[in-house]
């Protein structure tokens, strides 16, 4: 994150507008459109016309990232494959058996999944390289809770 600046980090949209607002200032590009900074209409644009330094960064402000918020971004991602695995099985495989083009998006079968069984199925079976740098795995043994009593 510290790394980012608007020039980096076209992926996100929404960047530009942080920036600006974090540092008071407006990117070259807003220079001469500052009412078009502000993302939302009940906050008011920067006013002022100082252009953002070029060197400018987030270290500037003594930003520092709390250390845990990794596990929450592997976190998410955990669910984003289950429910991508899901979506497959469940919305692909049945269109293009029936001859059809895979379904993209939420299927009526999908919005209807039962969430015990997602669970079970689907997410406790996710696997990926995180970004704390470690393979995330669920470890489950059937017939076991997690706290390690019979189901």
């Amino acid at each position: 994150m510290l790394s980012l600046t608007p020039s980096n980090n076209q992926r996100n949209p929404w960047y530009g507008d942080y920036w600006q607002e974090v540092h008071g200032c407006l990117l070259p590009h807003n220079q001469h459109h500052p009412q078009s900074t502000s993302a939302h209409d009940d906050q008011p644009a920067i006013s002022h016309a100082s252009v953002c330094p070029a060197g400018l960064r987030l270290t500037h402000l003594g930003y520092e990232q709390d250390s845990k918020i990794q596990f929450v971004v592997d976190a998410v991602y955990a669910f984003a494959h289950a429910i991508s695995a899901l979506q497959r099985d469940v919305c692909g495989n049945a269109s293009t058996a029936a001859g059809r083009r895979p379904v993209y998006g939420a299927c009526p079968q999908l919005l209807s999944y039962d969430g015990g069984d997602f669970y079970t199925k689907y997410l406790l079976n996710v696997s990926f390289l995180g970004k704390t740098h470690l393979f995330i795995i669920f470890w489950f043994v059937f017939g076991l809770g997690f706290d390690g009593t019979r189901e």
